[in-house]
C-alpha cells in the first residue's frame, strides 16, 4: 500500500486541514460520504474535513499523495474565498479542474512531479474554462504556500 508523502502531510497540518486517511471500512466511509458515487476521497465542505479511503485508492491505482493534494485543492476554496462548484455540471467541472491544478502546483512547490497525474485528467482539459481553472488553482496553491511560510494570516 502506498504511503502519503510526509511533505504533503506536513502541508495539510500547517494549513489546518484535518485529514482522515485510514478509512478502509467502506460501510463506515459510505455513511460519511452519504450518496457520493466516487469513494476514493472527498472534501466535506460543511465540516472542512478531508476523507480518504486507502483501499479504494489502491484498487483504482491512484497516486495517494496526489489525491490528498487534490482534496487540499478543494480545501483551499474556503481559504481564498473561492466560490465552490455549484450543483451544475459546469460548476462541478470547474471546481474539479481547479483542485487538480492546485494539486499540481502544490506538488511542484514541494519538489514533486505530478505531470503524469495531470495527463490522466486530460478529459478535463476539454472544459471550456480550463484556463480560468488553471489560474484559480495556481492562485490557491500560491496562497497556501505563502500561508505556510508565515506571510499570510
Amino acid at each position: 500500500m502506498q504511503k502519503i508523502d510526509d511533505k504533503i502531510l506536513k502541508l495539510a497540518d500547517d494549513i489546518g486541514a484535518k485529514v482522515y486517511y485510514n478509512l478502509d471500512n467502506i460501510e463506515y466511509f459510505e455513511r460519511i460520504v452519504y450518496s457520493l458515487d466516487y469513494h476514493a476521497a472527498f472534501y466535506h465542505k460543511n465540516n472542512y474535513n478531508i476523507y480518504m479511503n486507502k483501499k479504494i485508492i489502491a484498487e483504482n491505482n491512484l497516486n495517494i499523495s496526489f489525491v490528498l493534494l487534490h482534496e487540499i485543492g478543494h480545501f483551499s476554496g474556503k481559504k481564498v474565498n473561492r466560490r465552490m462548484g455549484d450543483d451544475t455540471e459546469y460548476g462541478y467541472q470547474l471546481e474539479e479542474l481547479t483542485a487538480s491544478y492546485c494539486a499540481y502546483y502544490l506538488g511542484k512547490s514541494l519538489g514533486l512531479d505530478y505531470r503524469k497525474e495531470m495527463k490522466e485528467h486530460e478529459d478535463l482539459f476539454k472544459f471550456p474554462d480550463w484556463k480560468k481553472a488553471k489560474f484559480a488553482g495556481w492562485l490557491a496553491s500560491k496562497f497556501l504556500i505563502e500561508k505556510v511560510k508565515g506571510k499570510v494570516q
